[in-house]
């Protein structure tokens, strides 16, 4: 879970033991450069110079804006020009309680460093920018708007989320978030569990840890599954 909360670090320590046993870490990007390429606004900003401002009536976003501020306490100007899918999922984080000062594949990145590991990316930034692309702006700011018009209905979502995966119940997560993400499964999901897979088969002779969302890892797509059918064993540690 890319969050600060103690449930997404329940079962830190035992990964923490496994890194210490593998001279390779991935993380799901390359945080060191997601991190460079967030001082470029543009890749993740609304497209032709345009706000969100621009996309809806007056109305509505003085709606949007007095909800954002009756639940996150924030100004919805100040994400006028992002995405609204990262906006969305900005404001979803202020659900998950900031236990820690890190997210935690932030903190398991650093921690792999220290540790002298040799540390990439599964997918590149320009990669992972390339998917986001490929949400037209209608589906983000349908997904905005749904979000906004029952913001406790998605609180409740992501509790069932992080009891799931404080349970390791793989199978659960998927589910919740294939039904959560709807028509966007190929784009957010199975494409990308696909690209996760032949990284990890590529370098399957080498001794690695790789990290990323829990919800990649079930169904039939999965990246697991996608694993078994590409000859490699899996087994639960």
């Amino acid at each position: 879970m890319h969050v600060q909360s103690s449930a997404a670090y329940f079962h830190v320590e035992r990964v923490k033991a496994v890194i210490k046993d593998k001279p390779f870490f991935y993380s799901e990007t390359h945080l060191d450069q997601l991190a460079q390429a967030n001082t470029d606004f543009s890749l993740f900003s609304m497209p032709n110079n345009t706000t969100l401002e621009d996309h809806i009536s007056a109305a509505r976003y003085q709606k949007w804006t007095t909800r954002v501020k009756k639940h996150f306490g924030v100004n919805l100007k100040q994400f006028n020009r992002s995405l609204p899918f990262l906006t969305t999922q900005f404001l979803q984080s202020h659900y998950m309680a900031s236990d820690h000062s890190l997210p935690l594949d932030k903190f398991l990145w650093e921690f792999a460093k220290s540790e002298g590991r040799q540390v990439d990316g599964i997918e590149s930034v320009e990669f992972q920018t390339q998917v986001l692309r490929q949400i037209s702006l209608k589906d983000q700011l349908k997904m905005l708007k749904d979000f906004l018009a029952n913001p406790n209905k998605y609180k409740r979502k992501l509790e069932k989320l992080s009891i799931a995966y404080q349970a390791q119940e793989v199978n659960k997560l998927y589910l919740l978030t294939a039904a959560s993400v709807g028509g966007l499964r190929r784009i957010l999901l199975s494409d990308r569990n696909k690209r996760m897979a032949r990284v990890i088969l590529d370098h399957k002779a080498q001794p690695s840890v790789y990290t990323f969302g829990a919800a990649h890892l079930a169904g039939a797509q999965g990246v697991l599954a996608l694993l078994k059918r590409g000859g490699m064993q899996v087994v639960a540690c």
